[in-house]
């Protein structure tokens, strides 16, 4: 896929995907075909934490991501908090922004 991307009508840009954590360890080998690690994390699933916690859970997550990836560098290309929806244990969506 990489080497297809890399190789087609005149793009010369970074490849990368934007996966979980989850699907990244079970599928190492995306790892060989991007430039560097697009990380989806949604810190409110499944509803462990509340929003003042969510940014503190995103580090963690993004390291976990590197590390199954060895030397490509990561970033957090999704993450979010609902602003409206019902409440999941501790994910509550905020009055305000």
């Amino acid at each position: 896929m990489h080497q297809t991307l890399k190789e087609g009508p005149g793009y010369t840009g970074r490849v990368s995907t934007a996966e979980t954590v989850g699907i990244l360890e079970n599928h190492p080998e995306l790892c060989a075909a991007v430039d560097f690690v697009g990380v989806n994390i949604q810190p409110c699933f499944p509803g462990q934490r509340a929003a003042s916690k969510a940014g503190a859970f995103l580090k963690p997550q993004l390291q976990a991501a590197e590390k199954v990836c060895g030397s490509n560098e990561g970033y957090v290309l999704e993450d979010g908090w609902p602003s409206a929806d019902k409440p999941s244990g501790k994910a509550v969506t905020p009055a305000e922004d």
